[in-house]
């Protein structure tokens, strides 16, 4: 199971581009930000194994605020599902 960007893997089987994360805000409130993890799935020779990216928040002290998850994505029966995760 990899993560990265577009719908490709390279020859070694891994995914040809980079996931990304980027922090967004608001023009009006520019002091508050949050992140946009942005990327595919990649789920090879795993039929029927489903997965999603989780993204946890935590304060200055490193206590954990609060977790967030994004979309399942599950390969089919044969080779590779590449699903977007956005």
């Amino acid at each position: 199971m990899d993560f990265g960007g577009g719908t490709k893997l390279n020859i070694g089987g891994r995914p040809a581009d980079w996931g990304h994360l980027i922090w967004m805000y608001d023009l009006y409130h520019p002091d508050v930000l949050w992140p946009l993890l942005d990327g595919s799935l990649f789920i090879n020779n795993s039929a029927g194994l489903c997965a999603w990216m989780g993204m946890e928040y935590h304060d200055r002290a490193g206590n954990t605020l609060t977790t967030r998850y994004g979309g399942t994505v599950c390969a089919p029966p044969t080779s590779c599902l590449c699903g977007r995760s956005t």
